[in-house]
């Protein structure tokens, strides 16, 4: 969801075999234009996922997804109460996924009211084996 390998085809190929397919705010096409790109070749839900962090920036693109894709996700951070607010304004469901890693067995949950929160915990260890 925050670029790499996710792209508007792979989030369309999903979205027809069931899955719920995501786009990336961060993908190097807007928001809008991914959306007409997977919502002309399926009408089954899509996704897009925002950087918690990045949200005040792209506020219009926020409020556009959260009117045409079923679930806006905020990751990375803990959307404020406003954020969720618009979310739903626009129809979508408001999911918030995490990375966690664990330090000293103390692992905040966050406590916004989303609709799901998704907890992906990624041990120490192999997280720093993916950065290399």
């Amino acid at each position: 969801m925050g670029g790499g390998t996710g792209t508007p085809e792979l989030a369309a190929a999903v979205s027809r075999a069931g899955g719920l397919g995501m786009l990336s705010s961060t993908f190097p096409l807007p928001v809008g234009d991914q959306l007409s790109w997977v919502q002309a070749r399926t009408d089954r839900p899509v996704g897009v996922g925002f950087f918690a962090f990045d949200v005040p920036a792209r506020t219009e693109e926020l409020e556009l997804a959260a009117r045409r894709a079923r679930v806006v996700d905020v990751f990375w951070g803990d959307p404020d109460a406003a954020v969720v607010e618009r979310i739903h304004a626009g129809g979508a469901l408001a999911v918030n996924g995490q990375v966690f890693v664990p330090a000293g067995g103390q692992v905040k949950v966050p406590t916004s009211r989303v609709d799901q929160v998704l907890f992906r915990v990624v041990p120490p260890l192999a997280l720093a084996s993916r950065m290399r």
